[in-house]
């Protein structure tokens, strides 16, 4: 009799020790699943407080992230990147006019009715049917851009020049424009979250003519 109380008595011990035993596993096993969780959460918050301190810029096309703390400097690069954007996609002409009301419909996504007005002006005088039937092409190259970030709406002055190229010459002009710029929302069709306004042509004047 005394044999079979100290079996049970073993048995009775055993089980305890492996109840202890599958109960420290079990806390072990909350409490990493815990700091797992408090982790990946901290994590996460450090991440988007980090996206949140970036802003994006353009540049040729491709984009790159500066810290907020570079705001002003890389304020002033989107705008630049908006307003070169802008030219080429309004001024560069091919000789197809399915790709030019694509180009015009990208670059007027950009401003507001004051270079629709101009659009509308160039097109009531048929210069886009003249350059399309003439299978003549438009180019041009942006020497400087001007812009003034001390006030708001930021003003900007652009200096280029101005190509077309025809079947038998070429001509050169000189282009400067001037505009304001103010803050939107961005969108897909408005990376910058730029706003071309009063935009303005004020030089377009024929420099030479050559033969090709």
């Amino acid at each position: 009799m005394p044999k079979k109380v100290d079996g049970l008595v073993g048995s009775m011990e055993s089980i305890t020790a492996s109840f202890t035993s599958f109960k420290v596993v079990t806390i072990v096993s909350v409490v990493a699943a815990l700091l797992c969780a408090l982790g990946c959460v901290a994590y996460t918050f450090v991440k988007v407080a980090e996206f949140q301190s970036k802003i994006y810029v353009l540049d040729g096309g491709a984009a790159f992230s500066a810290t907020s703390q570079d705001a002003s400097l890389s304020r002033q690069d989107e705008i630049n990147d908006h307003v070169t954007r802008f030219h080429e996609l309004f001024f560069n002409i091919p000789p197809d006019i399915t790709m030019v009301n694509r180009n015009l419909e990208r670059a007027l996504a950009l401003a507001d009715r004051s270079a629709y007005q101009y659009f509308e002006n160039l097109k009531e005088s048929g210069y886009y049917k003249r350059m399309t039937s003439a299978e003549a092409y438009q180019q041009i190259e942006i020497k400087e851009i001007q812009v003034d970030v001390s006030s708001y709406p930021y003003r900007v002055r652009v200096t280029a020049n101005q190509w077309v190229t025809r079947k038998s010459n070429m001509s050169l002009y000189t282009l400067v424009t001037e505009c304001t710029l103010e803050n939107i929302p961005r969108s897909p069709a408005n990376l910058h979250g730029l706003m071309i306004k009063n935009f303005n042509v004020t030089e377009n004047n024929l420099v030479e003519t050559r033969n090709r």
